[in-house]
Parts: C-alpha cells; structure tokens; sequence
C-alpha cells in the first residue's frame, strides 16, 4: 500500500508540473519574468519538483539546490509582486 501511495504522489506532482508548464506557455507569459503568474507557476513547478525528488530519495545536496531555489523564485515573486502593486 505504501508503494501505491508513493506512486500516486508521484504522479499527481508530475501532472501539476505539467498543468504549470502547459499554461505558462498556453498564456504566452513564459519569457516575462515580471508577471506574478509567472513566476508563482515556476514555483509550484519547483515545489513539486522537490517533492518528487524526496520521494526518490534522490541525492540530498539536490534536495537542498531545489528546495533553496524553491525559497529563493518564492521570495522573488513575493517581492516582486509587492513593488509591482
């Protein structure tokens, strides 16, 4: 059941990756960086990248990269955002 569930995890993050990366090229905002939308769907693409990789129980220096790059495009877009209105 474990495996199941693990399987299924996997694959729900692999189908939000790709929903956010069909709508950001869907929407045409994938080269501006200054759109909110934009830079939320690179985040839940990393999000969901790293939970992926935890659950492969992949190399742990690439957990930390992903999950430091995940904060970083987070504070980004919070800043950003901010600025913006």
């Amino acid at each position: 059941m474990e495996k199941i569930r693990k399987y299924v995890w996997i694959g729900l993050c692999t189908a939000f990756i790709v929903w956010h990366i069909v709508s950001l090229i869907a929407f045409g905002h994938a080269n501006d960086v200054r759109f909110m939308g934009t830079m939320s769907s690179v985040t839940y693409i990393l999000v969901f990248l790293t939970a992926i990789f935890h659950e492969l129980k992949v190399n742990k220096n690439l957990l930390y990269i992903m999950l430091a790059l995940s904060i970083l495009v987070t504070a980004y877009t919070a800043i950003f955002t901010k600025l913006i209105v």
